[in-house]
């Protein structure tokens, strides 16, 4: 896998940083900043495959919040749940668990999911 090299963080971030956090000069070096690149994609690869694998279809979270599947479906382009990606069939939507109480729909979510529904959106048109 090729890095392209990393976008020069702007002056006035880069002193925000070293004023008011253990960053050093060092952590700017141009393979510094690839290196943290590279760890920020696994780990980002790392939690995608968490969430997809514990993740809920389309009909279990139907079930789970007793709505039909179609609702789901309209709730998924509303923004007001957020779908992961698809299975492997492309067939269901996978919809992480850390939105979901025992009680069903954290009652929060809707507000938080707010930057969200760009790209939710988005999915949508690419996985549907």
């Amino acid at each position: 896998m090729r890095i392209s090299s990393p976008d020069p963080i702007p002056r006035a971030e880069r002193d925000f940083l070293l004023q008011h956090t253990d960053a050093t000069e060092t952590d700017f070096a141009p393979e510094r900043l690839r290196e943290n690149r590279v760890e920020v994609m696994a780990s980002t690869e790392l939690l995608d495959a968490q969430a997809i694998e514990s993740a809920l279809t389309t009909k279990e979270v139907a079930k789970r919040l007793g709505v039909s599947d179609g609702a789901i479906r309209q709730r998924l382009k509303q923004g007001k749940l957020y779908a992961a990606g698809t299975d492997s069939s492309g067939r269901q939507h996978l919809f992480p668990m850390w939105q979901f109480s025992d009680q069903g729909l954290f009652p929060t979510l809707r507000r938080s999911s707010a930057p969200f529904r760009t790209t939710t959106t988005r999915q949508m048109s690419n996985t549907s």
